[in-house]
């Protein structure tokens, strides 16, 4: 994606945020952070402006890569770049806290679901049920089953992911017999179809 860019301004083609932010879409579809913070300082020396889709695939190619420190930098250096976070950016983020799968990857997860109405952000199913795995790889069983409540109450319907991600935070929290009271609540009146998984 790089060398593209490189070999357009060769020809006296200039960068643009739509080229620079199909570049930076290439790169997170092979997972190269690095190369998209490369591309993102490029962007700058050339004067081009990035924007929230800039992010978005940036925070993607972090989340893929696994990198979450970069990927929480950033969404801090949004405001900086003139930039605002949308449902996607912080659901990247979200989802890249999530990959970690330790104590600290829940924690910041759940700061920035928290987060999102700050910044006037619905919550949705899929940054809720990246909460819900982060929680399941930190065994966070407490959490898991509190936010899964809170999903019940909002207007969003939890789903067999959500149900999930609760029982395998709850096995993996030596208290599987509690949720499953919990869960069997959820799967009847949602009409949950119960997977293998």
């Amino acid at each position: 994606a790089q060398g593209l860019l490189s070999a357009a301004s060769s020809l006296g083609l200039e960068p643009t945020v739509v080229s620079c932010n199909a570049g930076m879409a290439a790169l997170a579809e092979c997972w190269s952070w690095g190369h998209s913070v490369e591309l993102l300082c490029s962007m700058k020396e050339k004067g081009v402006s990035p924007n929230t889709i800039t992010c978005n695939a940036m925070l993607t190619a972090c989340s893929r890569g696994k990198s979450w420190t970069q990927a929480v930098s950033l969404l801090t250096a949004m405001s900086v770049l003139g930039t605002r976070p949308s449902v996607v950016t912080l659901g990247a983020v979200v989802d890249s806290c999530a990959r970690l799968g330790s104590l600290r990857g829940w924690h910041q997860a759940v700061h920035l679901i928290q987060q999102m109405s700050f910044h006037s952000l619905e919550v949705n199913l899929v940054s809720t049920n990246a909460v819900l795995s982060s929680c399941a790889q930190g065994a966070a069983w407490k959490q898991a089953t509190s936010f899964i409540k809170q999903l019940c109450s909002s207007s969003l319907r939890p789903d067999v992911v959500s149900c999930g991600a609760v029982l395998a935070a709850s096995e993996r929290g030596l208290v599987w017999a509690r949720s499953l009271s919990l869960i069997g609540a959820m799967i009847i009146p949602w009409q949950i179809e119960p997977n293998s998984v």
